[in-house]
């Protein structure tokens, strides 16, 4: 074209006209989709399709830890299945076993393991508000005094915060290493990875730390993402 400034332009016009809308549409059904799964579950969480409906949110196209989020904290006695679901997301490049969700103290867990370069490696994930973040690794840490070998310990935590984490994601970063760094037996495991969200879902980031010299140090190269998949799911 002999003026790509003006073709440039019209591409911006046809997909904010046609290709967008289109594509928000499509994007809007997956979530209707996995709402309706959820609330589903949340009715009947002894579903004979439990684990058919299980894999089909995992499997969804679309990143779901904004439908984690608002869900964080709700007065429940039940068990969220989008903490199950997001484990499953991520750790589907793995072959995860003996996969649990339960309540343990009135917080809930998933556990697995799953094996990498020959190593056996057991899962804790568990969520909570990051203002309580302290009592969740407290709990974290309770099942841990359980694994046989700690250094190959792996923990995801989902976090949902009043304050979106990109208004200061180095701070988070620092007061997050640092309680992590005050945890022996986290210490000397694997890594931690804990996500954290605006109670709205709108804003993600997460940050994964690794020990280093008897404590924990964040892997930077990788914030945004998670170790075993990429950005948030």
């Amino acid at each position: 074209m002999r003026y790509a400034a003006v073709g440039d332009l019209a591409r911006r016009i046809r997909f904010q006209l046609f290709d967008q809308p289109l594509i928000e549409q499509a994007r809007e059904r997956v979530y209707e989709g996995a709402r309706e799964h959820l609330q589903y579950l949340d009715k009947y969480p002894d579903a004979a399709d439990y684990a058919q409906r299980m894999e089909a949110l995992a499997a969804s196209p679309e990143p779901l830890i904004r439908l984690l989020a608002p869900r964080i904290g709700t007065n429940t006695s039940g068990l969220e299945p989008m903490l199950e679901v997001l484990t499953r997301r991520y750790y589907k490049v793995r072959t995860l076993d003996h996969v649990r969700s339960f309540r343990l103290e009135g917080r809930q867990f998933v556990t697995g393991s799953f094996e990498l370069r020959g190593k056996l490696l057991h899962l804790i994930s568990t969520m909570g508000d990051l203002s309580e973040f302290p009592a969740v690794v407290a709990g974290v840490v309770q099942l841990a005094t359980n694994v046989t070998d700690p250094t190959n310990l792996v923990v995801d935590v989902y976090l949902s915060s009043i304050e979106p984490p990109s208004v200061d994601p180095d701070g988070v970063a620092v007061a997050l290493r640092d309680m992590l760094s005050d945890v022996p037996i986290l210490v000397m495991g694997r890594r931690v990875t804990v996500t954290v969200c605006d109670r709205g879902g709108a804003q993600v980031q997460q940050f994964t730390f690794r020990p280093s010299h008897g404590h924990m140090e964040e892997e930077r190269v990788i914030r945004g993402m998670h170790p075993l998949i990429g950005p948030a799911p």
